[in-house]
């Protein structure tokens, strides 16, 4: 074997243990460990020093990287909440009633678009012509006066976005049939009046949820259901208590508590989840 043929063989070797290493190191179930501890580990799997200090600054890298990445995602889904209105919009209502053929003309257009959005347009019902289109992914009718999310809401099963901030909703107005919406990702139903968000963890796939300035006092002991979410608004309600469910919300990136009576959420939370940002205000409908 020449000696450059020895040396290629060599340094394959050692990037193949840093390789290893480096995933070792990034494993989720042993981030809470002391450095030291994996140090020792790798050095009896026959890593030199200078391969273990060379595996750490590459793992450190690739978390950086996959981070930069999730924040991009984050980023991305806050833009596309802007664009579909959810996000820093006036809080007033035009009071423009939909015509039946404006109605008519929303509805076609939606069968191409899969998008409806009727903000400030003061209509107190979802109509059943919107109801029937079983293929709508969002549906914006923020700043409205619903005066109930009925049963029929259950047809559109592939909604994904729905938006309903500021509508009047009480616990009463959102019957059980919504809760059926599987498929949803996104929900905004801040500045209403719900109490009990006990039914929304059924809503397994939820990503972003907003339930800011409502009148909520509790948060569900299985909030865990929603082990999806990346991020959760709470903010401006009364809360007084943090259940430890919450912990186990690993997506979880973004967390709004403020304005409630809660002392310190940070101590109740950082243990187990240090990535965890705690903000004020997202959505600002």
């Amino acid at each position: 074997m020449s000696k450059q043929t020895k040396q290629e063989k060599e340094k394959d070797e050692k990037d193949k243990r840093i390789a290893v290493a480096i995933n070792f190191i990034n494993t989720p179930n042993l981030q809470n460990v002391p450095r030291s501890e994996l140090e020792k580990y790798l050095k009896k799997k026959g890593l030199s020093d200078p391969e273990i200090i060379e595996a750490f600054d590459k793992a450190k890298q690739q978390k950086e990287e996959i981070k930069a990445k999730e924040d991009e995602k984050e980023k991305d889904l806050v833009t596309k909440l802007q664009k579909y209105g959810g996000i820093q919009q006036q809080n007033q209502i035009s009071e423009k009633f939909i015509n039946p053929q404006e109605l008519k003309e929303i509805v076609e257009q939606a069968k191409i678009s899969n998008l409806i959005s009727i903000r400030n347009r003061g209509v107190t019902t979802i109509y059943e012509q919107i109801l029937g289109l079983n293929n709508l992914q969002i549906l914006i009718i923020s700043n409205n006066k619903i005066q109930i999310i009925p049963q029929s809401i259950k047809n559109l099963s592939n909604l994904k976005v729905f938006h309903a901030s500021c509508c009047n909703l009480q616990d009463h107005n959102i019957e059980n049939e919504f809760f059926e919406l599987t498929s949803l990702q996104e929900l905004n139903m801040a500045k209403n009046q719900l109490s009990n968000i006990d039914r929304f963890t059924t809503l397994s796939e939820l990503v972003l949820l907003d339930l800011s300035n409502n009148e909520i006092f509790r948060i569900p002991q299985n909030i865990d259901k929603l082990n999806k979410l990346k991020l959760l608004s709470l903010r401006d309600n009364h809360l007084t208590y943090i259940p430890i469910q919450l912990q186990k919300l690993t997506a979880l990136k973004k967390l709004y508590l403020d304005q409630n009576d809660l002392d310190d959420p940070h101590e109740v939370l950082k243990q187990n989840n240090p990535e965890l940002i705690f903000q004020q205000g997202l959505f600002e409908e």
